[in-house]
């Protein structure tokens, strides 16, 4: 079984470690590869894939949206959402499927401080893919209040239009109010770089109650969270939880 990653940059994942392990664990004989593909993800690039062989692919920012695009089904998760991280060989063509989801309403389920910041209000940073699963489950889980924020406004806005009662806001107005003891989820891809800026100021960040963020190991912005007393987790759980419901 040849089974992939698709993203862009790959080279910082632990997917391929993980599903390597699961494949022996299961007896399955099969690779998983990491694929950096820049963007645009295209139909070209998924119909090559499978004349490869390629049965299954995990699929990581910046081609979420592009990848349930492409899909010929999807489940009900990936068209509520409007994103898919996972691709799954069905006849002739893909299924679309989304674990980011499910996998996020676990982590949170697992974080007291997650829990009790969700009861206040969530703060949502990115309106990619990933943060189209996040603000899908956090509806979910019942927060009372979901502001999504993005350096491109409108993509925010889009975003938002598209999910009953979440509002979007610019980034000063994400330090005023909606932040106060909010569970703040990062779901942009600030930190995987050494020289990425901080998603938010200091100074904005201490009025959160948590911090969830979706980029792993733990990046400056998680650990200036945790300098200035704010509980805050980097997203390796959320990985391993979207990636054991994706080997499923």
């Amino acid at each position: 079984m040849k089974l992939a990653l698709l993203g862009h940059p790959v080279g910082h994942s632990l997917s391929p470690a993980m599903m390597a392990a699961a494949l022996e664990a299961e007896g399955i004989k099969g690779t998983y590869e990491a694929r950096d593909i820049p963007p645009p993800l295209t139909r070209a690039a998924l119909n090559a894939l499978r004349r490869e062989g390629v049965r299954g692919a995990n699929v990581t920012v910046p081609h979420k949206e592009a990848a349930l695009a492409f899909a010929d089904d999807a489940s009900e998760a990936a068209r509520n959402i409007g994103a898919a991280n996972v691709l799954v060989e069905r006849g002739p063509g893909w299924r679309a499927e989304n674990t980011d989801g499910p996998a996020f309403l676990d982590w949170v389920a697992a974080v007291e401080a997650a829990r009790a910041g969700l009861q206040r209000a969530a703060v949502v940073l990115g309106a990619g893919g990933a943060a189209r699963a996040v603000v899908w489950a956090l509806m979910q889980a019942g927060a009372p209040r979901i502001t999504v924020v993005n350096r491109d406004a409108a993509r925010a806005v889009a975003l938002a239009r598209e999910f009953p009662g979440v509002v979007a806001a610019d980034r000063a107005a994400a330090r005023a109010d909606a932040l106060e003891g909010a569970l703040l989820v990062q779901c942009t891809s600030l930190g995987l770089r050494a020289d990425d800026p901080l998603p938010l100021p200091e100074e904005a960040l201490v009025r959160v109650g948590c911090v969830l963020d979706l980029v792993y190991p733990a990046t400056p912005f998680v650990r200036a969270a945790r300098a200035a007393d704010i509980p805050a987790e980097d997203g390796l759980a959320l990985l391993v939880g979207q990636g054991a419901r994706a080997f499923a």
